[in-house]
């Protein structure tokens, strides 16, 4: 399986410090396996353990519509 790791190290618009999400494509013959995983360091001290599982929330929510725009752009791309 073939994995691509992304590390953001600054993030002005949103409460985090840094972020790495990883990516691995797999070989499904017709159709490529795909997870994704992240993880990251909020802003905010003692704070932040308080927001953390609304953030965790709205990055998992933002992360499946990501993952559910793959498809169809994929086969956009690949008729274009």
């Amino acid at each position: 399986m073939a994995q691509r790791k992304f590390a953001i190290d600054e993030m002005e618009k949103m409460p985090v410090k840094h972020a790495t999400m990883t990516f691995s494509l797999g070989d499904g013959g017709d159709m490529t396996p795909f997870t994704m995983s992240y993880d990251y360091e909020p802003k905010g001290g003692p704070l932040a353990m308080l927001f953390g599982p609304i953030m965790d929330k709205q990055m998992h929510k933002g992360f499946n519509g990501f993952v559910d725009s793959l498809e169809p752009a994929a086969q956009a791309q690949a008729t274009a």
